[in-house]
């Protein structure tokens, strides 16, 4: 099994987990402040993999309702580096999923916990699962331009 994660904050979750995904990766159902967090650490990683961020419509439109941070969407967007889509019933847990891992996002305060799993079984499972979800769900609307 993969080790556990233990960071100060969600950005440098985000930011350990982004630098290390070789692939295109999920990040699903995660709060506002994931979602800002998200934008900001791909906007600053010299080259960040492609995420499919995979969320609720309304907090999303929270976050984007940011100018700075829709602007900021919207560059990534246009990149090729971020796609979001919406589901009407998203996934209970906040997850980052690779090809290689699956990392349940767990707050507590002001720390940040990821636990970890690179079970090939599970991981493979977890992937098919968000593949199918990410296949039926809306594309989000950005409607700040990049």
């Amino acid at each position: 099994m993969s080790q556990n994660l233990l960071a100060d904050g969600i950005a440098d979750l985000l930011r350990t987990e982004l630098s290390a995904a070789p692939t295109e990766s999920y990040l699903v159902n995660p709060s506002r402040e994931t979602i800002e967090e998200l934008v900001s650490v791909m906007s600053t990683l010299e080259s960040p993999p492609s995420v499919n961020l995979l969320a609720a419509e309304r907090p999303l439109k929270d976050v984007m309702d940011d100018f700075i941070v829709a602007s900021r969407a919207a560059n990534l967007v246009d990149s090729g580096l971020l796609s979001i889509r919406t589901v009407e019933n998203p996934p209970e847990n906040a997850l980052f999923v690779t090809d290689e891992e699956v990392v349940a996002i767990v707050g507590a305060g002001e720390t940040v916990a990821g636990l970890t799993t690179d079970d090939d079984e599970f991981v493979g499972s977890a992937r098919d699962r968000y593949d199918a979800i990410w296949e039926s769900a809306d594309e989000f609307g950005l409607r700040t331009p990049p």
